[in-house]
Parts: structure tokens; C-alpha cells; sequence
């Protein structure tokens, strides 16, 4: 019912009909196609065009800014594929993932400011509209969105304090380009490179779902890629399983895309025995497997170490047999495993900060300290290497010290939310709510739809409210993602 009083009072969406007569019909309809996980991809305000000549309208009172259109690209679970013009304000999929039933759609919304606030007059499908630009101009399109995307990439450091304008900018021009390239696949489908890059691109922006569309395609169009796909896919499900489990809490997807990734890395090994095929089996084998599998892994990355002399492969062979002897708390031999991955490409993330988890599990202190801090030096974006160095002079009680490191950590890496998060408790911890409403508040301009933002605000009121110090804190985050290299502990 709410919807409906988001519509514009003469907007065609509604169809002519009461509140509760057009409530009904998206009742049945949802109960026929069962939409969920709904999850935005990007929202863009269109720039307001004026025309060269503008003289001043005594009569229009502001009406120049009465109304707006706004771009959003967004993507559903639908358990069918709907029919055409079944409701006005459902668009046509520009793609979808048959496993999940999740489709895309590109939409653009007009909007009249009424009272109460901006409502939508109406809507426009620009991704079915797309289909109908012609192939030149399609490409054309591509190259000037990756274009301008490359510049303001060459012009601006993630680091810049004004990064998030620019990242933005930087999404909405590669989301442009990912519509546009639905959109000349479905005219002429061009060679697999120009599908292996959609897919990578979709990796890119976390969307594995439809990554993975872009690889099946490979896989039905270019039989001769199907290995080189199906290794591509398997790793693409594995994230999509850790994702399920870890995000949504949804164990029995989870446990789907586990067998999946599985399924497709073996296919993969029986078309063509290759090394990143045993890397990526070993992966899946770990993060699920008890110690049989935990020996099975072992022995795949064994497979592939004798299969290549690249370097900086047999690099992240060596950290992954460190990653299964920290599974197995066999701390000596991850610790060899990952000074052997300094000693073959010192460049490769991850392997300082594994280090000084290993030394740390080991009871080495300072060997662990200074394993962390020389990883900090080299790996500057590394998080888990301020975080844990932190909490490691948190335990001494060196409190200056702790929050220093994470001071450093931000310092480096301004944009991050978790960061933040964490120094804000300790000065929650000391009373110091001045301090950690500041970091509170810079977290939540970095990312304002951070459920953990909200949490800490809340916590930040309490303490206030109490004037004393409160039980431990929870942790600043769900999950920090991994650095660079370190594989997550697996599921058992």
C-alpha cells in the first residue's frame, strides 16, 4: 500500500485505480513471481539540461525545479520470467541467472516534487530502450563511458579527499557500459574475449551472479573456452556460496553453490589438466572440507606446483598449503610455507601479515609485532595487519599504542568504514564521546547504509546517556574482508 503513495497523483502508474484496487493486483502479482533480494546497483541523478537562450518566468514560481529524472539500475529474484506489460511500472530484464531467477533492469524515473515530498510521475525501461540503439552507436557508447572512466581514473587517487564523488562517477559510467554491452550482445554476439571482459567487469563491481551469465554464454557459444569458463565459474561460486553464508545466512544456497563450484572446477580438470583448475579445487576442498578434504587440497595444489614455473604462481601455492597448515594449526609449517612465498615473489599481499599470524599463534610477540608492522610498510592497504597489531597491544594494555596503529591504518586508508569503527570504541572504552562521535560521523559519510554505522551510534548514545564505561564492545563489522592473499577461515 505504501508504493502507491509514492506515485505521483497524475502519474500513469496508476493506472487509473483506487489505493486498494492497485495494492491488490501487486499483491497477486507477487504472489504468482515471488520477488526477493532485491539489491540496488547504482542510482544517478541526471544533470538538469537548460537550453542556450533563458529568460526569467514570473509565472512559473521555482517550477523549473519541480521535477527531476532519475537513472537506477537494479536486479531481483523472480521465480519466472514475467510476461510483458503485466504491471506499467515492470521493465524487461536485461539479462538473467537461471540458478537464482535473479534478473537485471535499467529504469529510469521522472520525478514532481507535490506535497510530502518527490514523487514519481513516471517511469521509462531504458534498458529494453537500449536494444534499439543501433550497434555503432552502441559502441560508441561503451568507448566513450570507459573512456571518461580511464580518465578520471588518471586524474584522482582513491586516497583524495573528495574520492567518493569520483568512485561514484567512476560507477555510474562502468554501469552504463555494462548495460549498454547486455544490450549489444542480444544484437550481434561479438568474439569471447568481449564476454570474458563483461564478466570480469561484473567481478569487479561483486555482482558474481551475473559474471557468471556472461561465462555460461561462453560456454554455449565458444565450446572451445568451456575449461577456461567452467575454472572461472567454479571461483565465481565459491564467493557466491561464501557470500550466502556469510551475508545472507542462507546455508542451504550456500551449501548449492559449495556442490556447484565443486562440480565445475572438476568438469574443468577433465577438459584440461591445468594449474589455476587445481589451485581453485583446492580452494573449494578447504574452505568446506573436514581433514580429508583438507589432505585432498593439499595434494591438488601439490598437482599444480608441479604443473608451472611461473612465479608468481607458484607463490600463491605456497600461501594457500600456509593457509591449510593454519587450518590445521600447524603453525611452524605455515610460517615456512609463508616465508618460502617472500622468498619466491616478495610482492605477493598477504604473506607478512600471515606471518605475524602464525608467530602470534605461536606465542612469539614481538616476532609477531614486527612481522605485522613490516607488513604494514609494504602493504599499507592491508587492514588486518592494523587491526590485528592493534588489538595485539590492546591485550598489554598499551592503549596509546593501539590506538596509534589503527590512527595509521586510517591515515593510509581514509575510505574505510571498519577503521573507523574500531578506534571509535577504544575512545568510547576512555569516555572520550567527542572523539568517537567524530569517527562515527566519518564513517557514516564514507558509507551512510553501513549497518554497523548505526550500531555504533546507538552504542555511542548509550554510553552517553550512562556516563560509564560499557560491557566489551562488539566488533566493528560483520566480517573485515580478507587482505590481500589470506584466504578466510573455512566452513566446517
Amino acid at each position: 500500500m505504501d508504493a502507491y503513495n509514492y506515485l505521483a497523483s497524475q502519474s500513469r502508474l496508476r493506472q487509473g485505480l483506487t489505493q486498494e484496487e492497485w495494492a491488490e493486483r501487486r499483491e497477486e502479482w507477487a504472489g504468482q513471481f515471488r520477488p526477493d533480494y532485491l539489491k540496488p546497483n547504482f542510482v544517478h541523478e541526471r544533470e538538469v539540461k537548460k537550453s542556450g537562450l533563458w529568460l526569467p518566468n514570473p509565472f512559473s514560481r521555482g517550477a523549473e525545479h519541480a521535477e527531476k529524472v532519475v537513472d537506477a539500475g537494479w536486479s531481483i529474484e523472480l521465480f519466472d520470467t514475467p510476461e510483458p506489460n503485466l504491471l506499467p511500472e515492470l521493465p524487461q530484464a536485461t539479462d538473467f541467472y537461471e540458478e537464482t531467477g535473479r534478473h537485471w533492469f535499467w529504469t529510469s524515473y521522472k520525478l514532481v516534487e507535490e506535497p510530502g515530498g518527490w514523487r514519481i510521475l513516471d517511469m521509462v525501461d531504458e534498458g529494453k530502450n537500449a536494444q534499439d540503439i543501433p550497434a555503432a552507436e552502441l559502441q560508441r557508447l561503451i568507448k566513450q563511458h570507459n573512456e571518461r572512466v580511464e580518465k578520471i581514473t588518471q586524474q584522482h587517487s582513491p586516497h583524495d579527499p573528495d574520492a567518493l564523488k569520483y568512485l561514484n562517477e567512476i560507477l555510474w559510467h562502468t554501469m552504463q557500459v555494462v548495460y549498454y554491452e547486455d544490450a549489444l550482445m542480444k544484437q550481434e554476439p561479438p568474439d569471447h574475449t568481449t564476454y570474458l571482459e563483461a564478466a570480469a567487469r561484473a567481478e569487479i563491481l561483486q555482482d558474481e551472479e551475473r559474471s557468471i551469465t556472461y561465462l555460461e554464454r561462453v560456454i554455449r557459444l565458444f565450446p572451445e573456452q568451456r575449461a577456461e569458463a567452467l575454472r572461472q565459474i567454479g571461483a565465481l561460486q565459491l564467493e557466491l556460496s561464501e557470500k550466502f553464508e556469510d551475508e545472507e545466512g542462507d546455508d542451504d544456497r550456500a551449501e548449492r553453490f559449495l556442490e556447484l563450484a565443486e562440480a565445475s572446477l572438476r568438469e574443468s580438470l577433465t577438459i584440461e589438466d591445468h594449474a589455476v583448475g587445481h589451485i581453485g579445487l583446492a580452494d573449494v576442498l578447504q574452505y568446506s572440507g573436514d581433514d580429508e578434504q583438507l589432505e585432498e587440497a593439499e595434494n591438488e595444489l601439490h598437482k599444480a606446483q608441479e604443473m608451472t614455473t611461473d612465479k608468481e604462481t607458484l607463490a600463491i601455492i605456497e600461501s594457500k598449503l600456509a593457509e591449510i597448515a593454519m587450518d590445521r594449526e600447524d603453525y611452524e609449517d605455515a610460517l615456512e610455507h609463508f616465508k618460502r612465498v617472500e622468498e619466491i615473489d616478495p610482492t605477493l599481499p598477504g604473506a607478512k601479515a600471515g606471518a605475524g599470524d602464525a608467530l602470534r599463534l605461536m606465542g612469539k610477540t614481538e616476532e609477531a609485532k614486527a612481522a605485522y608492522r613490516e607488513a604494514i610498510e609494504t602493504e599499507p592497504d592491508n587492514l588486518h595487519a592494523y587491526v590485528d597489531l592493534s588489538q595485539m597491544y590492546q591485550k598489554e594494555g598499551e592503549e596509546s599504542l593501539a590506538q596509534e596503529v589503527l590512527e595509521e591504518g586510517i591515515a593510509a586508508n581514509p575510505n574505510t568504514v571498519e577503521l573507523h569503527l574500531l578506534l571509535a570504541a577504544s575512545y568510547i572504552e576512555k569516555n572520550d564521546f567527542r572523539r568517537a562521535e567524530e569517527l562515527v560521523n566519518q564513517a557514516e559519510i564514507i558509507n551512510p547504509l553501513d549497518e554497523n554505522v548505526q550500531m555504533y551510534r546507538q552504542v555511542l548514545a548509550l554510553s552517553k546517556a550512562l556516563s560509564k564505561k560499557l560491557p566489551p564492545l562488539p566488533p566493528a563489522s560483520k566480517k573485515l574482508p580478507p587482505a590481500p592473499g589470506k584466504k578466510k577461515p573455512k566452513k566446517r
